[in-house]
């Protein structure tokens, strides 16, 4: 079957929506953060639970994305500096559990791990961002 010059022009215009699309978009809300991150906790055990977290839109299999995002946010997604609940008293239970976040934050490379004593010890330095 042929393919008519119909045909082609309307893909070609197609074609022109999806490449401009994204940039308009962007360009729009030029000081919303976009990220695009793989999370993993893995326990003592080795039990590893994987979620992924987009920012700008807020999305992914992240239970709170929208308040992962905002706390990320809140420090350009540096997650050595998350600190999101400094007075929560944990146990000095040892329980090791290693928090992971590989991506990409605002077009940087996210490449962070760090291992806490206890998941306590992980929720006071990263919920929102690794909880759930």
């Amino acid at each position: 079957m042929p393919i008519s010059k119909k045909s082609i022009a309307g893909l070609a215009a197609l074609g022109a929506v999806l490449v401009a699309g994204p940039v308009a978009i962007a360009s729009q809300h030029p000081e919303e953060k976009r990220a695009v991150l793989a999370l993993t906790v893995t326990d003592r055990d080795g039990a590893v639970k994987i979620r992924t977290l987009r920012c700008g839109p807020d999305g992914g299999t992240h239970p709170s994305a929208s308040a992962a995002c905002a706390a990320l946010s809140q420090v350009d997604g540096d997650f050595t500096q998350l600190n999101t609940q400094p007075g929560l008293m944990c146990t000095l239970e040892y329980d090791p559990v290693s928090a992971t976040a590989r991506g990409t934050w605002n077009g940087k490379v996210v490449n962070y791990h760090e291992t806490f004593p206890n998941r306590c010890a992980m929720w006071s330095h990263t919920s929102p961002v690794f909880s759930g």
